[in-house]
């Protein structure tokens, strides 16, 4: 059995020689990684000085006036140092600055349903942007065919509807403005499946 064999007869449980192995690209999976449009220029908003770009190590930072003239953050010393970044949705994220981790959930970021509509036009990252997908279709002609690939997406629905709402928001509202809530879902589904295509 090769790896795409091997995988399907696992996700069908069609008795595979082996269980899968998931390694990075040493295994069965051949992981496509989809990375920040070069569009994104996180700390630009309004509202988003302090706030630094919660991507790899890869992504080359566009860096507005208040990183570009503070010494801490020449370089990627800022990587160093505990602090807040945003992703392309507008998530906050706690970093610690020592690197092994990929940081934790911080403050939410559409705390008044009100505020909806500004939100949602001004964080969503493009799924029809071809530069999103640059590394993954590299990634893909360094190997041969015989590995099952998949796009990997960082987050699901439920998960980035907590990051968005704020964890505790994000469990009211399935009681208390569950209208907004299936209104903010239908959104990521759409940008999901608009991925898949």
């Amino acid at each position: 059995m090769n790896s795409i064999e091997r995988v399907k007869a696992a996700i069908y449980f069609k008795n595979p020689d082996r269980a899968p192995i998931f390694n990075g690209v040493k295994g069965d999976v051949l992981p496509l990684l989809m990375i920040p449009s070069k569009k994104w220029r996180p700390g630009w908003n309004k509202n988003e000085e302090g706030l630094f770009p919660h991507a790899g190590v890869e992504f080359k930072w566009d860096k507005p006036a208040w990183a570009k003239e503070n010494p801490k953050y020449e370089g990627n010393k800022w990587r160093h140092l505990p602090r807040e970044d945003i992703d392309e949705w507008g998530c906050i994220w706690n970093m610690t600055g020592r690197g092994d981790n990929m940081g934790h959930p911080g403050r939410a970021v559409l705390t008044d349903w009100n505020n909806y509509e500004e939100f949602i036009s001004k964080y969503y990252p493009d799924p029809d942007d071809k530069n999103r997908y640059l590394f993954a279709h590299t990634l893909k002609k360094s190997f041969d065919d015989d590995k099952y690939r998949m796009l990997i997406i960082p987050f699901g629905l439920s998960e980035l509807a907590s990051k968005i709402r704020g964890f505790t928001n994000y469990l009211m509202d399935h009681r208390k403005h569950p209208q907004e809530l299936k209104k903010l879902l239908e959104h990521l589904t759409e940008y999901h499946l608009k991925l898949m295509k």
